[in-house]
């Protein structure tokens, strides 16, 4: 998240990331929040 930032974008900012590592996909993403996401199939395989 690009600063400067308020307490508020902060916690909205949290607030969807715990929601979404749960699987909840209700919250709309708070804009200037970049989230990377890699699925399994990205990964490396393990040596």
């Amino acid at each position: 998240m690009p600063k400067p930032y308020s307490a508020l974008e902060m916690a909205q900012a949290v607030a969807y990331l715990l929601a979404h590592l749960a699987g909840d996909e209700s919250l709309v993403r708070p804009k200037g929040l970049e989230v990377f996401n890699e699925s399994q199939d990205d990964l490396a395989p393990a040596a």
